[in-house]
């Protein structure tokens, strides 16, 4: 088994997750935490920032865009150049405060200089065929007292909502891995798992939320793009309810804030 590389899925990825409601709600969730929980992204001084497997470079653009240094690195050599298209959108002419890389985590070593501030690493464990191995790879490119931002997709909403469509079966077998082509990833994580190797890696936890602690499960009427409720008000809720057990540990991602202790 191999890392998944989403080269031929680059165009379904952005339809089905960015271009679409749960994908506004990700995103919008995922940012107003990283700045709410990490006050020194917004405190004027520039940081030297790692996002790893920067996707479709939404976290890039925010980043860059506040003045860091950001080197941002894809397995997909088509993600990248998604990257790269909606930075030039944003901001024309490319941003010197911006390198990109073509690389696997696992190759990362071959092509850093120097340590980071902050390293995002969002929606990337899962989809690694040995998630505990690239997280420890990823680590000792983080300054001391620097700040891992980690987001990972929850097994534990996977079974909830097999559990709620009554597919028995698929628990009974723990068949929980996506198929080849499939957009549910690898390796759906327990969070406990990750916890252990965190800790592990001398790192504490000081923030935890959960992404899409409810909106996963409602309805299909009322998750269509004409929601009947205003994404506005799920989102709303989805702050409220994204740090309270027992809804965060539902959340299907679950996004949490590190510092490195040494």
């Amino acid at each position: 088994m191999t890392d998944r590389n989403f080269d031929e899925l680059s165009k379904r990825f952005a339809r089905n997750i960015y271009d679409s409601p749960k994908g506004q709600i990700r995103l919008q969730l995922v940012q107003e935490e990283l700045l709410a929980v990490c006050p020194q992204l917004s405190a004027g001084k520039p940081l030297r920032i790692l996002d790893a497997g920067c996707g479709m470079g939404q976290m890039t653009v925010l980043l860059s865009s506040l003045g860091h240094e950001v080197v941002c690195c894809d397995l997909s050599e088509t993600m990248l150049a998604e990257t790269k298209a909606l930075i030039y959108k944003k901001h024309p002419g490319q941003l010197p405060n911006i390198r990109f890389i073509h690389s696997s985590v696992q190759d990362l070593a071959k092509l850093l200089d120097g340590s980071f501030d902050v390293i995002v690493f969002h929606a990337v464990l899962e989809w690694m065929a040995y998630p505990q191995q690239g997280l420890d790879l990823l680590l000792p490119w983080l300054k001391p007292q620097g700040t891992l931002s980690l987001m990972f997709y929850n097994i534990h909403s996977l079974i909830f909502k097999n559990l709620l469509r009554g597919n028995f079966s698929k628990i009974d077998e723990e068949a929980y891995r996506g198929d080849p082509g499939s957009l549910t990833p690898l390796n759906p994580l327990d969070p406990a798992n990750v916890e252990q190797w965190l800790l592990a890696a001398g790192l504490n936890i000081y923030a935890k939320r959960g992404i899409r602690t409810f909106y996963d499960f409602m309805d299909e009427t009322m998750r269509h793009k004409k929601l009947s409720v205003a994404i506005d008000d799920v989102i709303r809720m989805e702050k409220k309810y994204g740090v309270i057990e027992p809804y965060r540990s539902l959340g299907r991602y679950q996004l949490w804030h590190c510092k490195k202790l040494n």
